[in-house]
């Protein structure tokens, strides 16, 4: 396991940070600086910068996480509060005063707790304040229970890329909803998943969604008088990047009329049992489910069910990808190439690849210091159109009109266009450039 931000700010909180050597004891044998970074490395009047006592404590931190994992070990498994009050216990007193804490692992947990406010001394037996009131918070993070969400934003990685620092900072993300409890509960959860990003609620298409937005979620539905206008407004978001995600529904195989539209991505819905994903029996399936989501979701309006959380979940972890490229290569994925990114980092629930009753599978966020950017950047050079079928519908009838212009004639393979020149020749057809 590794700390928690909320661990290490105990940590920094107690220590406190000086820039420059000192010894907190005349007697002590080494110096000390940054946040109680303590060894042979530190000399008498040494100074450092924020940024290097910063790195001195992460970089101190692993042996302790690794010592707390190790004596811990027989105990049931430790959830997060728990491992970041130990691990800040033992950054204090050692991985002695951990063992020792633990009574040479025979203690339970609530044995441990009933025993940490005691270790509050100094070298010379006297209670001390600044000890006293430590243990008091170490206790109280201990014993503080998790959020209800924790192991489902853990289990997607969601977790990862918040400690990383990637919360959705500079990304658009839009709702479908009311503003009534259901629509609540939908922010709350985008809230949840991507806590820095630029948040909104916009039901209606025309006059409150605009090109600046990044991803798109709904799990409201159209009414029949309404479907073939809002069917269009939204083939224009997706053409201009705008990612797309929807609600497949709760009916089995009477999915909603908008996930039959082939510019949104359709997500069903799972739950965590046991520490493994299990479909939900009424989540929609059939061709038209694209990929799956957790579900029961709690949020500060209540717990929201269905397909209704899984899609704000899912499209929350691409606002997180995207604000992840965009720091990294300067610019959010292109669709395509955000949907390639998705599809590499499933988690079969059923069969191997695709499946009528959990599409590609459940989408998990991998750990950010393992993504191959230069991969996904590339991918759209990677998706080449050779034929007219193979042309995404939304571009088909302006490339048609640019093949029999004799404007596009090709390659002696094929078509050879890639996506950017597809919505190039889109742009010019709109333009009445190819009206001759």
């Amino acid at each position: 396991m590794k700390i928690s931000e909320n661990g290490l700010n105990l940590i920094k909180n107690f220590e406190g940070c000086r820039l420059k050597a000192y010894k907190p004891v005349k007697a002590e044998t080494y110096w000390t600086i940054g946040y109680g970074h303590y060894g042979p490395d530190v000399k008498e009047g040494m100074t450092i910068t924020q940024e290097q006592a910063e790195k001195y404590l992460i970089d101190d931190i692993v042996g302790y996480e690794r010592v707390v994992e190790d004596i811990c070990s027989y105990l049931p498994k430790l959830t997060q509060n728990e491992f970041d009050a130990l691990v800040s216990f033992t950054y204090n007193c050692g991985g002695g005063g951990l063992l020792q804490l633990t009574k040479q692992k025979t203690r339970t947990k609530a044995q441990m707790m009933s025993h940490i406010e005691a270790y509050n001394k100094g070298a010379d037996g006297k209670v001390l304040a600044g000890l006293t009131k430590r243990r008091q918070a170490e206790k109280e993070l201990f014993l503080k229970p998790m959020d209800a969400n924790y192991d489902k934003l853990e289990y997607l990685g969601i977790n990862d890329f918040h400690r990383a620092g990637y919360k959705g900072k500079g990304i658009t993300f839009v709702s479908r909803e009311s503003l009534t409890s259901h629509g609540r509960m939908v922010y709350d959860i985008m809230k949840l998943v991507a806590p820095e990003s630029n948040l909104y609620y916009a039901k209606n298409y025309t006059k409150d969604v605009d090109k600046n937005t990044d991803v798109y979620t709904t799990s409201m539905f159209y009414s029949s008088d309404e479907y073939e206008h809002n069917k269009k407004k939204a083939k224009e978001l997706y053409d201009n990047d705008t990612f797309l995600v929807c609600a497949i529904g709760n009916e089995g195989e009477d999915t909603t009329e908008v996930s039959k539209d082939e510019w949104w991505a359709s997500i069903g819905a799972c739950t965590l049992q046991d520490g493994k994903p299990k479909r939900m029996y009424y989540s929609g399936i059939g061709d038209n489910l694209d990929f799956m989501s957790f579900t029961n979701i709690q949020t500060d309006n209540g717990i929201l069910t269905g397909t209704s959380a899984a899609a704000p979940m899912f499209a929350g972890m691409c606002v997180l990808v995207q604000c992840f490229f965009k720091e990294k290569i300067g610019r959010k994925l292109t669709n395509s190439e955000l949907l390639h990114f998705i599809k590499d980092n499933c988690q079969d629930l059923l069969d191997d690849g695709f499946d009528e009753l959990t599409g590609h599978g459940l989408f998990i966020l991998p750990k950010p210091e393992n993504i191959d950017v230069d991969k996904y950047e590339e991918d759209e050079e990677m998706v080449r159109y050779e034929t007219i079928e193979e042309v995404p519908e939304w571009g088909r009838a302006s490339v048609q009109k640019a093949i029999d212009l004799g404007i596009l004639k090709g390659t002696g393979n094929g078509l050879g266009l890639i996506e950017t020149e597809v919505k190039m020749i889109v742009w010019l057809d709109r333009c009445k450039c190819l009206d001759f």
